[in-house]
């Protein structure tokens, strides 16, 4: 996903947040999401 904000970035798009059915926790991959707003619906401990 974040490689995804950062294609969207680069074609002069603006990110305005990012949602996610799922997330698991134990892998940390919304601390490489950086500073985008991020929603979270289910989270899980992995």
């Amino acid at each position: 996903m974040a490689a995804a904000a950062k294609l969207i970035q680069q074609c002069c798009g603006q990110v305005a947040g990012i949602v996610f059915l799922l997330e698991l926790e134990g892998l940390k991959g919304i601390e490489k999401l950086g500073n985008h707003q991020v929603v979270t619906l289910i989270k899980c401990e992995a």
